[in-house]
């Protein structure tokens, strides 16, 4: 849930001007991967795309930056990602439909990365994301409105951990209290 609306646990977008199908998952789709994947891979098919896109989070432990990477087998590809100067994921653990998209090939896919810093969601993450696409498709989207949410996001998150903490601690001295 996101502002009192349901958010789709995955997304497939097809844009007919760049005749390219988006793919962002954010849930985990374990035991269905594969039937996903082939899925995402027909309706590739159907439509003739050029080339897929899959979007996923990449955990890190270093929170003073989001990175982004990628992922293709396709040389044009990894030769236009490196003009916009964004590396290839050299290490990392993949899962889920992206996984099962890049094992069963066959398709030109690219794989975008980002890195996020917890387990939940992650606006700065989604912000290098869109940076990437807009760079990649010349969308001119404007992604500072994501930071900015990023930044009152952590405000909120960090209140919550606080408050959290508090009744912990109040807690834990109230069995003290009880006990002693």
């Amino acid at each position: 849930m996101h502002g009192c609306t349901i958010v789709d646990p995955i997304g497939i977008f097809y844009n007919k001007e760049y005749n390219v199908i988006i793919v962002h998952a954010i849930t985990s789709a374990a035991g269905i991967e594969f039937k996903a994947a082939d899925l995402i891979l027909e309706l590739c098919k159907q439509v003739s795309a050029s080339e897929l896109i899959t979007l996923e989070g990449v955990g890190s432990t270093d929170a003073a930056e989001t990175r982004g990477f990628f992922y293709t087998d396709h040389p044009q590809m990894r030769k236009t990602m490196e003009k916009f100067g964004v590396d290839c994921l050299g290490e990392g653990i993949i899962v889920g439909v992206t996984a099962a998209v890049l094992m069963r090939g066959g398709y030109p896919t690219l794989s975008l990365f980002a890195e996020t810093h917890s387990k939940l969601p992650d606006s700065k993450a989604a912000a290098k994301i869109v940076e990437i696409l807009d760079k990649l498709l010349d969308l001119k989207v404007d992604y500072v409105p994501l930071l900015k949410q990023a930044e009152e996001f952590e405000k909120k998150l960090k209140g919550m951990l606080t408050q959290t903490m508090k009744a912990q601690e109040m807690q834990e001295k109230k069995q003290v209290g009880y006990i002693g």
